[in-house]
């Protein structure tokens, strides 16, 4: 009797089943887009349930992985260096400085009336801490000082009272040092006028920048197609000095971009007389990235129009010395009314406190910020090679072309060829190891690999959360809702008097008669 009753109890729950929210997980297993979880439904052996269950649960956990590892690896800001080689028709060319090792023409300085060494050496401290490493100069400054001053006196008018112009008129000039200019294989025309060599003081004196304010280019390979300077040094009229002076005789020069400032101390390549120095270059570019990726910066800087890493710890080594000593060196960039710094003073303030300088942290400074890499500059690499000058051939012409004795030239004179070896230049470039857009289009590669799913699946996903959510919070069964409104559709219509089936219902009534006729 009981097995009876039970059976009737499993026809009435086949028949008129009791509704559940079960079928939304199996509605959801078997429409889903992710591979994998329909077969777990599907399946009807236990056995193969269990497979598809493990498969579908070790792919979801790889996912998870791959994807923190990505993030993972895109909140650590990666980067990484890409070098590229960009070939083209033409190449703009660099800065080109050149200074002569002898700061003061001896000459000049007789027709002031500075004739002993004493005086001279006193003159060349002026020029910063070069000239001042043989001797104790930094003895009796002031008593040098006075004896300068007493000179000026009987010279009168012929000494101009400022360090700046004393340089100026008794440094190297331009006519004297530069005797001829070629560039691009056209002599002393168009780019090889005066106008393209500006003046810059450094700790050489000085020293004479090829710049031209429209940029030349080079078109062509070849030693003829760039520039080409001939140079007297006039080694005869140097007014250096064994102990606080440059014991060398040559030329010294820097090849910069135009809007850096020649660091002729630390950048510069010396060149003996007596050759021709060939300057082979070759341009790098370099682009960096800001915070936090990389650590460029691009401060803008009072005294050039390009922020460099050695133009900003030169003016910030600027501002601490006229902040300390009330004036600045005749090598650093002038800055209006602030006398350029006169001997004494550099003897007395500024050698002291250019090494209390190099021991303090930038930020201590009155710059204030950190001299970072630059997000984008240039560098040349060069490659120097010499021939002897002139040639034994040509010796005796050469020297009476240019009228002067065979051993003099030798002695004083050289030339520097500076090209480009190849039109090319090198670009080395920071860039994201992640960006958003290939975060994005890796985990999206990671779904489809190991569930063969995409965005709009996690959409699915989202769907069936708020479904169960609904469900969880006490909300009324969305298939409940849809019957209530189909049925105030039909009360709110006219009767439909179509035939009705009814042979589900009347099965159902039949089994309930006879449970009841059974019992």
């Amino acid at each position: 009797m009981e097995s009876k009753q039970s059976s009737g109890s499993h026809r009435n729950s086949t028949c008129c089943p009791v509704k559940s929210t079960w079928h939304y997980e199996r509605q959801f297993a078997e429409t889903t887009t992710c591979h994998g979880v329909s077969h777990i439904v599907s399946s009807d052996r236990l056995w193969s349930k269990a497979i598809w269950s493990v498969f579908v649960c070790t792919a979801f956990v790889a996912v998870i992985s791959q994807c923190w590892l990505l993030f993972s690896n895109y909140l650590h800001h990666h980067t990484v260096t890409e070098i590229r080689v960009l070939y083209e028709d033409r190449i703009e060319f660099p800065a080109v400085t050149v200074c002569n090792f002898n700061r003061l023409r001896k000459s000049v300085l007789e027709d002031w009336g500075i004739i002993d060494t004493d005086m001279r050496e006193y003159l060349l401290a002026g020029f910063g801490a070069e000239g001042v490493h043989h001797g104790n100069l930094t003895f009796y400054p002031k008593i040098r000082h006075h004896r300068f001053l007493n000179i000026s006196k009987t010279a009168g008018s012929k000494i101009p009272k400022d360090f700046e112009q004393v340089v100026r008129k008794a440094g190297t000039q331009f006519h004297d040092l530069i005797t001829f200019c070629i560039f691009g294989g056209l002599p002393n025309f168009g780019f090889c006028a005066d106008e393209a060599f500006q003046h810059a003081y450094t700790e050489l004196g000085n020293c004479y920048t090829y710049k031209p304010k429209i940029p030349g280019y080079q078109y062509a390979t070849g030693t003829n197609r760039g520039l080409t300077l001939g140079m007297f040094l006039r080694v005869e009229d140097y007014a250096e000095t064994l102990f606080y002076g440059l014991i060398e005789s040559g030329l010294r020069f820097h090849i910069h971009d135009p809007g850096e400032p020649p660091i002729m101390e630390g950048s510069g390549l010396s060149v003996a007389p007596g050759v021709h120095a060939y300057a082979s270059i070759a341009r790098t570019d370099f682009i960096n990235l800001k915070d936090p990726w990389g650590e460029c910066v691009n401060h803008s800087l009072t005294f050039f129009p390009k922020y460099t890493v050695q133009g900003c710890l030169l003016e910030c080594k600027v501002k601490f010395i006229m902040s300390v000593c009330n004036c600045t060196p005749i090598a650093y960039p002038s800055v209006d009314g602030v006398p350029v710094c006169s001997p004494v003073e550099m003897l007395t303030c500024f050698y002291r406190k250019s090494i209390e300088f190099e021991f303090l942290k930038i930020q201590d400074t009155p710059c204030g910020i950190s001299c970072d890499p630059a997000c984008n500059y240039t560098e040349y690499d060069v490659a120097l090679s010499y021939a002897e000058l002139p040639g034994k051939s040509v010796a005796i012409e050469f020297a009476a072309e240019k009228n002067v004795t065979l051993e003099f030239l030798k002695k004083n004179y050289m030339e520097l060829s500076v090209y480009f070896k190849d039109i090319k230049r090198t670009i080395i470039e920071q860039k994201k190891a992640q960006t958003p857009e290939g975060l994005i289009s890796n985990i999206g590669g990671q779904l489809g690999l190991f569930l063969g799913a995409s965005f709009l699946t996690l959409a699915e996903f989202g769907q069936y959360i708020l479904i169960k959510l609904q469900h969880w919070c006490g909300t009324k069964d969305p298939d409940k809702k849809r019957k209530e409104a189909l049925e105030k559709r039909k009360d709110n219509t006219s009767v439909d008097h179509r035939p009705v089936d009814t042979s589900q219902d009347n099965d159902c009534n039949n089994a309930k008669a006879a449970a009841v006729t059974y019992l």
